[in-house]
Order: C-alpha cells, then sequence, then structure tokens
C-alpha cells in the first residue's frame, strides 16, 4: 500500500491527478510569458555579448529540432511543433529516445546559431520541482535561461 494507508492504484491516480494538474497551471503560466516575449525589435540579455537571440528565434530553434527529430522518426505520429506539445508529461507525452534525439538535435542547434556549446539535460534540470521538460514551450523557456546564464558565465 502506498500514500499511508490508501491502496496503491487510489494514491498513484490521485498523485497522477495532482500532478497533471500542476503541470497543467505551470503550462500555462510559462505559456502567457510566451506570448509576452519581445518581439523583433526587442533583445535577450545575449545582445551584452554582442549576439542578438530573440525569444521566437529559440522556439524556431526548437522547432527545427522537432523537424530534424521527426524526419529521423520511424513512427507515424510525429512531434508538434505548438508551445502546448507534450514533451515528458505523463502518458501523454514522447519516448524516452525521442526525447534524447530532440535534446541533442537542440544542443547542436544552440551550438550552430551561437557557438556556444551547452548541455540542456543535467541532475539540476531533472531535479527542478517543475521540470522544463513538460511541454515544448517549458522547454523553449527553459534554453533561454541557459543561454543566458551560459553567457553570463562567459564575460
Amino acid at each position: 500500500m502506498l500514500g499511508g494507508g490508501y491502496s496503491g492504484h487510489n494514491s498513484n491516480h490521485y498523485f497522477e491527478t495532482s500532478w497533471h494538474e500542476k503541470c497543467y497551471r505551470e503550462s500555462q503560466d510559462i505559456f502567457k510569458n510566451l506570448r509576452s516575449w519581445p518581439k523583433k525589435s526587442q533583445e535577450t540579455a545575449a545582445e551584452k555579448r554582442g549576439i542578438l537571440i530573440l525569444r521566437e528565434d529559440i522556439l524556431e530553434w526548437v522547432y527545427a529540432a522537432i523537424d530534424e527529430v521527426n524526419a529521423q522518426s520511424a513512427k507515424p505520429t510525429n512531434l508538434a511543433k505548438n508551445p502546448d506539445a507534450q514533451l515528458l508529461a505523463g502518458k501523454s507525452g514522447v519516448d524516452s529516445l525521442t526525447f534524447v534525439n530532440l535534446v541533442v538535435a537542440l544542443e547542436e542547434q544552440i551550438q550552430n546559431k551561437t557557438g556556444n556549446s551547452v548541455i540542456l539535460v543535467d541532475e539540476a534540470s531533472m531535479a527542478m520541482d517543475a521540470h522544463p521538460f513538460r511541454t515544448v514551450g517549458t522547454l523553449a523557456a527553459y534554453v533561454e535561461q541557459v543561454i543566458s546564464r551560459s553567457q553570463a558565465g562567459s564575460r
């Protein structure tokens, strides 16, 4: 038995429902932030280093990585190029191989576009309360944070 006397089935169902609800609320907050991202004339912290990286550019890099993974996939279902598309979010997310391929493709996109090598998946990112790999939108927001940290550390 799990959950202090509840049967494993009921407590797991409660946990999954609560976790999914929490993820849904967090993804909605992040999606709101995506809508408020700067337009082409507004810049991120990357400009301070002489590289102009816009939030919409980051989303395009994620979409390019998705295109690459979809082209390699033998499965008939493709990962959607949509900020709400599920990645590691319960049963509706992608399988582990697709996720790893997406991360590698995205790290290569970042390397090609910025000239900087980044690591997107590490112990810290997986230990976050609201891990950044729930949806395409949360991944894009996380990439912006990683790039900003990377550029701040290289100054």
